[in-house]
């Protein structure tokens, strides 16, 4: 709902806010923590190389057709098991933040890498990730999907 008013960076914490407030993180930018919220006009317009951080669907569905992307599908086992684009690498959201050092291995840092979901959300999320964490050793070859995507069990997908 949030997405369709137009906000953006925005992040799904599956444990919910009990957990997160029992594991002592901040809740609000501006915390004790040190954790300060970002201004929109703040955030970059672009990976840490020359790609766009988003990528757009009419090219995402062009690279994915000529194999030349690594497709790393960060919905849940359960969506992705119910169909996926063929040879995407399936790492949850949840568990890839909750695992960040042990999931991270698992992204090929030779290769463009275009991270997706179903509406783009949890893909920001793990594309900040990957981009501003520091061990990831691909930042500037990772994109994110800001789309609405259906896909078929066979995985044809369509993108709105």
């Amino acid at each position: 709902m949030a997405a369709d008013l137009g906000y953006r960076n925005l992040f799904v914490y599956h444990a919910g806010e009990p957990a997160w407030k029992e594991a002592g993180l901040p809740l609000w930018g501006n915390e004790p923590s040190g954790v300060v919220a970002m201004e929109p006009k703040d955030l970059p317009k672009v990976a840490p190389g020359e790609l766009p951080r988003v990528i757009g669907s009419d090219e995402f569905k062009e690279l994915v057709a000529a194999g030349d992307v690594v497709v790393l599908d960060v919905r849940s086992a359960d969506e992705y098991n119910a169909g996926h684009i063929p040879g995407a690498i399936n790492l949850p959201d949840d568990q890839f933040h909750a695992n960040f050092d042990e999931m991270v291995k698992q992204v090929p840092t030779d290769q463009r890498v275009v991270i997706h979901c179903l509406t783009g959300i949890r893909a920001e999320g793990v594309y900040h990730a990957l981009a501003t964490r520091g061990d990831y050793e691909n930042p500037e070859g990772v994109q994110y999907l800001n789309a609405n995507i259906s896909i078929s069990e066979n995985g044809s997908f369509t993108l709105q």
